[in-house]
């Protein structure tokens, strides 16, 4: 079985440190905010123009990730 070991000089890198160990909080953040306008467009929330945009947001969202090789 393979093993995967990130490494931080702490104080120095504190800042990566905090990044890698709450990346799972910010991928379970960008799921939410996905789920949200999801939901908006799903069921006309706010009427047409809402649900449009929430569609152009959701459509950014995923090309972003994408981009980055990080879509879930």
């Amino acid at each position: 079985m393979s093993k995967g070991i990130l490494q931080f000089d702490l104080p120095d890198e504190q800042e990566d440190f905090d990044l890698a160990v709450n990346a799972w909080k910010y991928s379970h953040v960008l799921y939410e905010i996905d789920q949200h306008l999801r939901s908006l467009v799903k069921y006309d929330a706010g009427g047409p123009v809402m649900a449009d945009s929430a569609d152009k947001i959701r459509d950014r969202l995923w090309q972003l990730l994408n981009e980055e090789g990080i879509a879930w």
